[in-house]
């Protein structure tokens, strides 16, 4: 059976729905993103974050093809087509006791791909910077 915290990680997903994330990301939560040497950090920049990658990728061609999970994380691989071309994933999910997220891992292939997913993520991220102003 699949752990509380991944069930309302997949239904936010799966639905698009970035509304749903911020009840179950920590507030120290972090994010390796595969455009960024550096994470995100804390539950704004995360939801931020993530909601410019809803945005940008997770489309009605999204779907979940494999799931590992454990007592405290799961990974969890899917495929996308973006623009035409059919993107690989892993998400690597762990949380905490209380069920909160504390950490996602994203990893993305091929290159091209990851490319214009960063090109659009600046976009979108400074955008919204702009519109929280």
């Amino acid at each position: 059976m699949d752990h509380p915290a991944l069930v309302r990680w997949r239904k936010a997903v799966e639905s698009r729905d970035v509304a749903m994330l911020s009840p179950i990301l920590a507030e120290n939560v972090v994010l390796f993103s595969p455009t960024k040497h550096e994470p995100y950090s804390g539950q704004h920049a995360v939801s931020t974050y993530l909601s410019g990658a809803f945005k940008a990728f997770i489309n009605p061609s999204f779907k979940y093809i494999n799931i590992l999970s454990g007592a405290k994380n799961a990974s969890l691989e899917f495929n996308v087509e973006i623009d035409g071309l059919l993107v690989d994933g892993i998400e690597v999910i762990a949380w905490a006791d209380t069920g909160k997220i504390t950490e996602i891992k994203l990893f993305l292939r091929p290159l091209n791909v990851i490319n214009k997913i960063h090109q659009t993520m600046n976009i979108k991220h400074k955008s919204q910077i702009h519109t929280d102003k």
